[in-house]
């Protein structure tokens, strides 16, 4: 299977590279011990190089070279009308489409402009960008059990639920492996 992950990431350089990046590259590693697997970004110059069984691609601007060569795409969950996602998924493009909604604190964004008055338009687009993305989306993917619940929750209001999608796992968790925590040292 070719697929493809669709970043705005520094996955070339890994010099300015967020969590987001680093989840994107870690799944990327993950999938290519099956799969063909490309991750292309819109982060610097166009280049093309090779980072173990990945394959990377730099300062992409345009989608038109996914239609017929990849299998599935990936895309992160943003609520950003300028983010390679939403490009997506407003593009003619019409292939099998997995939402990875790593960074969950944009619940928590929506939340906060909620609360206030004058982001009533942000609120709007932001809820707007995020609907576009998961309605598109095949499948997801999260980190944990309370980002399934989110993730469950908006899908459901979406209307992706239907006696079809009963037998199949729609969201799945594929927890991070980086090791972030800190230890005490041994004395």
């Amino acid at each position: 299977m070719r697929i493809i992950i669709l970043t705005e990431e520094d996955v070339l350089e890994e010099k300015n590279t967020t969590s987001v990046g680093m989840r994107q590259l870690e799944l990327a590693k993950r999938w290519s011990i099956d799969h063909n697997v490309t991750v292309a970004t819109t982060y610097g110059r166009i280049v093309k190089k090779k980072k173990g069984n990945i394959n990377l691609q730099g300062g992409v601007q345009t989608l038109d070279f996914i239609s017929g060569y990849y299998d599935v795409v990936v895309i992160e969950l943003s609520t950003s009308l300028s983010s390679i996602a939403y490009r997506y998924v407003t593009s003619s493009i019409d292939l099998p489409t997995i939402v990875d909604s790593y960074y969950a604190i944009l619940f928590e964004k929506l939340v906060s402009l909620s609360h206030e008055v004058v982001q009533g338009n942000v609120l709007a687009e932001k809820l707007h960008v995020m609907s576009s993305i998961l309605n598109h989306g095949d499948h997801f993917i999260v980190t944990t059990e309370k980002q399934r619940d989110y993730i469950m929750g908006f899908i459901s209001c979406l209307g992706k639920f239907h006696v079809d999608s009963f037998s199949k796992e729609i969201v799945s968790v594929i927890p991070n492996t980086l090791d972030v925590s800190f230890s005490k040292k041994e004395t």
